[in-house]
């Protein structure tokens, strides 16, 4: 599932970041998004819960 999201990701993402730089002109903006869900990625990797969840 992981990696099927890493491939629809890596599909999208550079028509998403063209179609954004043509709109306002300018790659600060797509690569300002990119940090900022890179650092949400980071908090919520940080926060997940490892430990395996047994049935009851």
């Amino acid at each position: 599932m992981m990696n099927t999201g890493f491939g629809v990701a890596g599909i999208l993402s550079p028509a998403a970041f063209g179609f954004v730089e043509q709109l306002t002109g300018s790659w600060q903006i797509p690569f300002v998004a990119s940090v900022v869900l890179l650092a949400a990625a980071a908090v919520v990797a940080f926060r997940m819960n490892p430990r395996p969840v047994t049935g009851g």
